[in-house]
């Protein structure tokens, strides 16, 4: 089993992303396929109706959901963590949606993809992608265990 992880560090950065839109970080797509398992946010100030979500690109900034959760709130003042269950494939990209509240990003780095509003789930849909700008918002997971569940048809232990 080898280590997932996918998006960028959640902590405190210069600046912050404002609320109803769909936010997907360019930089650290998934390094390997399988699960995430879990995520981290900093919020500047509380975040409401947080959902996350792996995406992967079709044609330059076309995306479609993979796998999607409802994380719910998150409160101001910390790093955040989150169980969850996320379907991932090598070079899938994390992305967020809350309705209210401010997420910490920095105006320096690789990126990110946005549309105004939810689309978390969403089929083919285009983002527009802001240069220079980092979001907090980081997964970790594993890829699936070799030989998995074996069943031993016929043995006595």
């Amino acid at each position: 089993m080898a280590s997932i992880d996918i998006g960028t560090a959640a902590i405190v950065r210069g600046s912050f992303i404002t609320t109803n839109q769909t936010v997907i970080a360019v930089s650290n797509p998934a390094n390997a396929s399988g699960k995430i398992t879990s995520v981290e946010i900093y919020a500047e100030t509380s975040m409401t109706n947080v959902k996350v979500a792996t995406f992967y690109v079709k044609p330059t900034y076309i995306f479609t959901t993979r796998d999607y959760q409802y994380l719910g709130n998150v409160a101001e003042g910390a790093k955040r963590t989150f169980t969850v269950d996320l379907d991932v494939v090598i070079g899938d990209y994390i992305g967020i949606y809350y309705n209210a509240g401010n997420m910490y990003r920095d105006t320096t780095g690789s990126g990110y993809w946005s549309i105004t509003e939810d689309y978390i789930p969403c089929t083919d849909v285009y983002m527009d992608k802001l240069d220079s700008k980092t979001i907090s918002l980081y997964g970790t997971g594993a890829t699936p265990t070799a030989g998995g569940n074996s069943i031993f048809m016929g043995c006595n232990f």
